[in-house]
């Protein structure tokens, strides 16, 4: 391709001739942005697809813009079609164009958007990162960003963010209610809006747009079809599609790999490696069992928790007494964002359960139970098994409705508000 007609397509992406559109600012993001790029290492960005890393991609760069000016700034989206089947050779030539054409005067900033689909984009990058000339963020739409045959490359050279759809009280911001005190004035307000972010979720563009079952719909298949099944060139493509539907209609539920495969008639290891598709591609979250051996761990059921609560209501896997299960998946998600070390507990002798314990260092810092109800006694009986077991520094309930417990308890929307 020649450079002027690279420079050409990169002109309608790039904020040379004035700011990006970038829509709702994602403060947290940004300022966890800005100070992984003090480190001076290579910035990657990971999440589940449209969960919003192009948008905070661009919202950066008009800061780095203002500030830098913009000619410094290359920002190459490896979704635009004119870059089908890119390479390490085009991407090589793409940034030989922005030096000559566009001539930055000082130290640029190279974004590559959705780069896991460049082999060897880490030569790439690690040349760059080692010749001082810019610095580099990436983004990408898997686990595996790094791939297998080349993250060796970057070993002590990159720095990483995960990327999660909106949060709650993102949700809250775009429907004009900014910071917890706003939403405690305003808690019957609030309280109904979070009814509408469990149901429909915080895809960006779900959230802003009012046909959002076309949009979630949409936004499933692309992470199917592209972040799995053509990433791994999956030939069984409608049993995949089932499992999906399987783990999308038993949300928050510990599942059995043998069992899944007697269900679906699929072979153990088949659901093992279509699991590790999904959670490759963010798009469900295998959460384990506690225990101080790593063999229980291992062979123990999993809960599985969906990277967005809408996708279920897109997918019509939404039934009327699955409320419980969706609210649980609300606080997976709030403390898998959080970044912290989660489990579930489960107690031998008795089969007592708690939702969520967190695990920081060799200590079980806290242990969270999530109720639909505001009271429940065996949930309470679960709570104080665990607290004699692992002893956690804290036990809390969460309720939809403010929970009657001898522990700490809260609202979900206030838990979810840090309130």
């Amino acid at each position: 391709m020649e450079k002027t007609r690279i420079i050409e397509i990169l002109s309608e992406w790039n904020p040379w001739n004035g700011a990006l559109e970038a829509g709702f600012e994602r403060q947290d993001y940004l300022q966890k942005l800005e100070k992984l790029h003090a480190t001076g290492q290579i910035v990657t960005m990971a999440g589940v697809r449209r969960s919003g890393k192009s948008t905070i991609m661009k919202q950066y760069i008009n800061r780095l813009a203002k500030k830098s000016g913009a000619d410094s700034i290359l920002y190459v989206n490896f979704e635009e079609p004119f870059f089908a089947n890119p390479n390490l050779d085009l991407l090589l030539n793409i940034y030989d164009a922005y030096k000559e054409t566009i001539n930055p005067s000082a130290r640029s900033y190279v974004f590559l958007d959705e780069v896991q689909k460049v082999a060897g984009w880490e030569r790439f990058a690690r040349g760059l990162h080692e010749k001082g000339v810019a610095d580099v963020f990436v983004s990408g739409s898997t686990g595996s960003l790094i791939s297998s045959d080349y993250g060796a490359l970057l070993t002590g050279r990159h720095i990483d963010m995960r990327v999660f759809p909106f949060s709650f009280g993102e949700f809250l911001a775009v429907r004009g209610i900014e910071g917890g005190k706003a939403a405690l004035l305003d808690r019957y307000r609030t309280a109904s809006l979070l009814t509408e972010y469990l149901t429909w979720g915080g895809f960006p563009k779900a959230v802003l747009t009012e046909e959002k079952k076309p949009i979630l719909a949409t936004c499933l298949e692309d992470i199917i079809g592209k972040d799995v099944i053509s990433r791994y060139g999956v030939r069984e493509a409608g049993k995949l599609r089932e499992l999906a539907a399987y783990y999308l209609s038993n949300v928050s539920a510990p599942h059995s790999f043998n069992k899944i495969a007697g269900f679906l008639h699929l072979s153990v290891d088949t659901v093992d490696r279509f699991s590790g598709y999904f959670a490759d591609a963010y798009l469900f979250y295998f959460i384990r069992r506690f225990s101080y051996s790593l063999k229980e761990q291992s062979v123990n059921p999993r809960k599985v928790y969906c990277a967005d609560t809408g996708l279920r209501e897109a997918a019509a896997f939404k039934f009327s007494s699955d409320s419980g299960r969706v609210m649980e998946n609300a606080v997976a998600l709030h403390l898998l964002r959080s970044g912290r070390e989660v489990y579930y507990w489960k107690q031998k002798k008795s089969e007592y359960e708690v939702d969520f314990v967190v695990k920081e260092g060799n200590d079980i810092t806290e242990a969270l139970q999530v109720s639909h109800g505001t009271k429940n006694p065996r949930e309470e009986r679960a709570l104080k098994a665990v607290e004699k077991e692992l002893n956690p520094k804290k036990l809390t309930v969460i309720g939809w409705d403010e929970p009657e417990t001898s522990y700490d308890g809260s609202q979900l929307w206030k838990w979810l508000l840090g309130l």
